[in-house]
């Protein structure tokens, strides 16, 4: 079967599967996000990698938070934005594979826990329970907007 990337050219997954198993997640990272998955865009690939990765992204030394903010990405693309069908293949799998993945994350929260843990953890968790709105809502109050409206002046700027 051939796997695409997110405009639906033709990607092979294995050599950063490679990478991924030697730990290099930044090299990895890169690529997800500018071959695999673009401003809501994925291809079969997208799916494949959440699959394929999930086994060595348990077995890292260290934690990629990257690897569930992916999973939140294509669980999006595939469930809200319908950007594609989901694979057959892949149907019955990707959601326990994420239910997986935020078990194991949840093991290595750091105290204090991190902006980028509480992102991942967030998105995966509004992922698996397919609450995806509020998502908007998180990233509106990271963004500090909300803090940006409570200095307003009702009085004067109506």
């Amino acid at each position: 079967m051939e796997l695409t990337n997110f405009q639906g050219e033709p990607c092979n997954i294995q050599s950063y599967l490679e990478l991924y198993k030697e730990g290099k997640t930044s090299e990895v990272s890169e690529w997800l996000w500018n071959e695999l998955y673009h401003q809501g865009d994925i291809g079969t690939a997208s799916v494949a990698w959440v699959l394929e990765a999930h086994e060595i992204f348990l077995s890292l030394k260290d934690i990629d938070w990257n690897y569930l903010g992916f999973v939140y990405a294509v669980m999006e693309a595939l469930e809200e934005n319908e950007f594609i069908p989901c694979p057959e293949w892949a149907k019955e799998k990707y959601r326990p594979v994420a239910i997986k993945t935020l078990q194991h994350a949840l093991n290595y929260i750091s105290e204090p826990i991190t902006e980028e843990q509480q992102v991942s953890i967030l998105g995966l968790s509004i992922a698996i329970t397919k609450t995806y709105k509020s998502f908007a809502l998180v990233e509106y109050a990271w963004g500090g907007y909300e803090e940006r409206l409570m200095d307003l002046d009702y009085e004067k700027n109506p």
